[in-house]
């Protein structure tokens, strides 16, 4: 099977909603079956890698880097009541504890629009390299303000993603076999694997490590689209859509 944008997409849906149906439905879990609880959880710890990397590919490939900017804070926007209402339990009402993930992408994607925006317009090296460093410490701050789902850890990720992918080019002048997208692709897969498991290492537990199948999908991808065509506005929308349809759900089941 070809690892396409298709593929990673469908995968990091599907994981991310075999997880919050697992948050959703905790309730009705029988207590002696709650090792279905852990297993859609680790699940679902392949989707954020995926969507981090999603994020860097689409800020490559957009044609207007602030209209998809804008497009995530729109979905970060109509998401949130939905988001409060599975996580909080409050029903659809705005919850100002917590802030869903797109919301975090949506940072990290400003942050490296910021970061290659000051590299281009600023000659100066070492003038540039302090703006650089000055924009991603107020953004990383703003991070842990927003309390946004995976917060400072998520936006580190995709600069992460997005530095490893840069070292790319310096490969390449060393050797021009690391001129192909495949060594940016591997690279980013290794910016994820060292995140996973600092990640863990810094918790003390084992959990973020379970998303290690975004490691392997990430370093297969094959850089292309696929031969499906969705409009890329249905992939933006199952996330507020799955998180109304799981509160229903929840309420049907549990009463409230």
């Amino acid at each position: 099977m070809q690892v396409t944008s298709f593929v990673l997409k469908i995968i990091a849906i599907i994981s991310m909603l075999i997880d919050h149906t697992t948050v959703a439905l905790y309730e009705v879990i029988p207590g002696d079956m709650w090792d279905i609880y852990d297993v859609g959880r680790w699940i679902g710890r392949t989707a954020f890698p995926l969507f981090c990397f999603m994020i860097v590919e689409g800020y490559y490939h957009t044609r207007n880097k602030w209209r998809y900017l804008g497009s995530l804070i729109f979905l970060a926007i109509i998401s949130e009541i939905p988001f409060d209402a599975l996580i909080a339990n409050n029903g659809f009402v705005l919850e100002y504890s917590s802030q869903n993930v797109f919301f975090t992408l949506a940072l990290g994607l400003f942050a490296i629009i910021i970061i290659d925006g000051v590299n281009e317009k600023v000659k100066n090296i070492f003038l540039s390299k302090i703006l650089q460093l000055a924009a991603v410490l107020v953004i990383l701050v703003s991070s842990l303000q927003m309390s946004a789902d995976y917060g400072i850890v998520g936006v580190v990720l995709i600069l992460f993603i997005y530095y490893f992918e840069k070292m790319q080019a310096g490969l390449a002048k060393i050797n021009e076999k690391f001129a192909s997208d495949k060594t940016k692709f591997v690279l980013a897969g290794i910016a994820v694997l060292i995140w996973l498991v600092s990640y863990d290492f810094l918790a003390g537990r084992v959990s973020e490590s379970f998303g290690l199948p975004a490691v392997v999908l990430i370093m297969l991808y094959n850089g292309q689209r696929g031969s499906y065509k969705i409009p890329k506005y249905v992939f933006y929308f199952f996330y507020p859509v799955h998180l109304i349809v799981l509160c229903l759900i929840r309420k049907a089941l549990v009463g409230y």
